[in-house]
């Protein structure tokens, strides 16, 4: 190939980039460049109230962010909220529509579970302690889950929706089943 034909192309390959790159941000929102700290789950006044609630319990009200969350059959926002403490520690709120319950910032147990049940399925929220390594869900047909667990400072979130859980277990990182929990209810 001459060194005409490889300008050619790279050129090409530039225009087509710029090109699609174009397209990728003209179709995208303005709203979306910067995420939003309430997912999208709250209304603008929804966020208000409950950051507020949070702030007025003693968190720092710019660390407070959501950690995992689920829509309620009624479209409602089922949320776990992190938020860090005056004295830095970080603690984990949960909070159904605009109600917010009480913070966790430590645990004894491996995990805690707070669940809503829809019309279709159970949804699952929870927090683990630094020590679990890996939380799973089983079903009625005895097919385990994974579920993707999020940093929230020395504790972790994670989040689900199930049709017919039997049980969620914590586990360490060697593979030991750190607690076993029923099917949730709620």
């Amino acid at each position: 190939m001459t060194r005409r034909a490889w300008i050619t192309i790279a050129l090409g390959a530039a225009i087509a980039v710029a090109v699609g790159a174009g397209f990728a941000r003209a179709g995208r929102p303005q709203c979306c460049d910067k995420p939003l700290a309430s997912w999208g789950m709250f209304t603008p006044a929804e966020w208000t109230s409950v950051t507020g609630a949070i702030a007025r319990r003693g968190f720092d009200g710019a660390s407070i962010r959501i950690v995992s969350a689920t829509e309620l059959a009624d479209r409602r926002p089922f949320a776990l909220i992190a938020a860090a403490s005056r004295t830095g520690t970080t603690c984990v709120v949960p909070v159904r529509g605009i109600t917010v319950d009480a913070a966790t910032c430590s645990l004894r147990k491996p995990l805690v579970l707070f669940t809503a049940r829809t019309a279709r399925e159970t949804e699952v929220l929870g927090i683990a302690r630094s020590d679990v390594a890996g939380v799973t869900a089983t079903d009625t047909l005895g097919h385990r889950t994974g579920l993707f667990l999020i940093p929230a400072g020395r504790l972790q979130a994670f989040a689900g929706g199930f049709r017919d859980v039997t049980s969620i277990e914590a586990h360490d990182a060697y593979g030991h089943t750190l607690v076993r929990v029923a099917a949730p209810s709620s």
